[in-house]
């Protein structure tokens, strides 16, 4: 866990002035990563919420220079600030469509790793005075350096969103069996549909079937009394992650999904569900969704509706009901 520590920090320094909100479980490697492994080492504060309840109010008052969520925690956030937009009147949803329109185009041309021509850059600094810095100011991320994800897949949508408000949000992979990171973006080289490359002293390998191997000082020694997983997983000192994917043409890793949850599309050919889901997700009236498929004549996802998102809605169509079921249910929906 220290050696994987030191390799992130290697990456992405932290100082002890920094402040960081720990509200995950301890229970999930990447809590004990960032507040065990990279606190003890660097030494920088780590604050907790007073109450489950009060985390995004309390993290808004500490403003963290870093921060570390499941892609749930800012998929979460978004959808705030689209409700938002929503309910916001006619002047203020034109000032937020303009500022939006701004930092999707420097985002994009900052991922395409082209020059930002010098009134593309005034009219950026213009969106921030007069939105995003209200926006971040908002959601907690006023001063946050570096944003990292993971533990799941998140979608581009989403990604571009953040790098839209000017969040250097970064992608990272890896498992509990490596102390809890292989490989993050590094800034400047964020590609939303790759994880990026892997940390100093980590090895990614891909067989020939498209399996995830990683090797690194990190790697587990095996499972708890369990010597026949432990053989199944560690072999030759290559760790075997269950994750299938590739190496783009730029060395950037790309993690198609879990092996056991990619499915066969009726032509024979692979496909992760996850992408779906995480586009769909993306509308603030979409909670949740789960896309199913595998060797069927058609894909289906069973969608769950936002309660008070799609409530707010009917409200405003003069649509009556009296339950989030008979809503989600209602054919305009």
């Amino acid at each position: 866990m220290l050696t994987m520590g030191q390799h992130l920090m290697a990456v992405d320094p932290c100082m002890e002035t920094d402040d960081y909100a720990s509200y995950l479980p301890f229970a999930w490697i990447g809590e004990q990563m960032m507040s065990i492994s990279c606190g003890l080492q660097v030494g920088y504060t780590v604050n907790f919420p007073e109450e489950p309840e009060t985390a995004e109010e309390n993290i808004r008052e500490i403003g963290p220079h870093v921060m570390f969520a499941p892609p749930r925690m800012y998929e979460q956030m978004t959808r705030t600030v689209q409700v938002k937009y929503l309910d916001a009147t006619w002047i203020k949803r034109k000032f937020y469509e303009f500022s939006t329109k701004i930092g999707y185009h420097v985002a994009d041309l900052k991922f395409q790793k082209k020059r930002i021509p010098w009134y593309w850059a005034f009219l950026r600094w213009l969106a921030y005075i007069a939105v995003q810095k209200k926006i971040k100011d908002h959601l907690g991320l006023s001063r946050v350096r570096n944003a990292y994800t993971g533990g799941a897949a998140m979608g581009p949508d989403h990604f571009r969103f953040f790098h839209a408000l000017g969040v250097n949000l970064k992608q990272i992979y890896g498992q509990t069996e490596v102390a809890g990171i292989s490989v993050v973006h590094r800034s400047g080289d964020i590609k939303f549909d790759t994880v990026g490359h892997p940390i100093p002293e980590t090895e990614i390998k891909i067989t020939e079937d498209g399996e995830i191997l990683t090797r690194s000082p990190s790697v587990f020694l095996g499972y708890y009394k369990n010597p026949e997983a432990t053989e199944e997983t560690l072999k030759d000192g290559w760790l075997y992650s269950g994750d299938k994917g590739f190496i783009d043409d730029d060395g950037h890793l790309v993690v198609f999904d879990r092996t056991k949850d990619v499915f066969i599309l009726r032509d024979g050919r692979p496909f992760s569900p996850q992408y779906l889901e995480t586009r769909l997700k993306f509308s603030p009236y979409v909670r949740d969704s789960w896309v199913i498929g595998d060797k069927r004549e058609y894909i289906t996802a069973v969608i769950c509706i936002d309660y008070s998102v799609v409530g707010k809605w009917a409200d405003e169509k003069k649509i009556n009901y009296t339950s989030y079921q008979e809503l989600s249910q209602m054919p305009e929906v």
